[in-house]
């Protein structure tokens, strides 16, 4: 039955993969547009921080439209409330795979092609990994002339964070997604809401405050995993109408 649904839904697969590819291609682009229009000698690698986030929002997405379509259809087609959760998390799951493992790829394909590529558009002849075009990884004797090298400044997440940004895309779409599903539009409401106060808050708070909110990090996981809970038992208990 799962792969049923994957096949029904191939075109959200491609999207989850196509626009996270298309944003790396975006971001090549205005990087080599830069070099090759400018002289600049330093030029940051950042796929491997940006294409995790992408992915993390397509999947959030994906989680509260698959809520209140896929798992909704499921139950009227005569699937169990319990069966159509397994379904959609599995679909949001692949879905969530297949998207991370595009910008793994690419992150890697930016890593190991790129910066070839960069030295031809800027003209240079050395390549060396630095930081702030000055600094050379201990290890790498730096350049004699450094006005003929092209310093790549590398930022890329840990592994880990790849798994928490993976895990906490779906219980966020989970949530949303669940409050959709009990509230109608009103979660609409309920989502700006939040969201405005993530915009604004911090900077309407004192700093004495701001300095205390990575000490509140444990409360929101608290929270997330309490909110999770809750969208899993509404989701075996909702209402469903034909």
């Amino acid at each position: 039955m799962l792969k049923k649904i994957i096949r029904l839904n191939l075109d959200d697969l491609w999207l989850a993969c196509g626009a996270v590819a298309a944003v790396f291609l975006l971001l090549e682009g205005i990087i080599g547009g830069v070099l090759w229009f400018t002289d600049t000698n330093s030029c940051p690698m950042v796929a491997g921080t940006l294409l995790p986030f992408v992915s993390a929002f397509l999947i959030v997405c994906f989680s509260v439209s698959h809520i209140n379509v896929t798992f909704q259809q499921a139950i009227r087609f005569g699937q169990t409330r319990r069966r159509s959760l397994g379904l959609y998390l599995g679909l949001v799951g692949f879905e969530g795979l297949c998207s991370m493992a595009t910008a793994l790829v690419l992150s890697l394909a930016e890593q190991f092609l790129a910066p070839t590529l960069w030295l031809k558009l800027t003209g240079l002849s050395n390549l060396a990994w630095g930081t702030d075009g000055s600094m050379v990884p201990e290890g790498m004797e730096p350049t004699a002339d450094q006005t003929s090298t092209l310093f790549v400044e590398g930022f890329t997440l840990d592994w880990y964070w790849w798994v928490v940004l993976s895990l906490g895309a779906i219980t966020l779409g989970t949530i949303v997604g669940t409050l959709y599903l009990r509230f109608g539009r009103k979660a609409a409401w309920i989502s700006w809401g939040v969201w405005m106060a993530i915009c604004f808050l911090p900077q309407l708070l004192p700093e004495s405050v701001l300095a205390q909110l990575p000490r509140m990090l444990p409360l929101a996981a608290v929270a997330a995993v309490a909110g999770l809970v809750w969208s899993v038992w509404h989701m075996l208990h909702c209402v469903v109408r034909n």
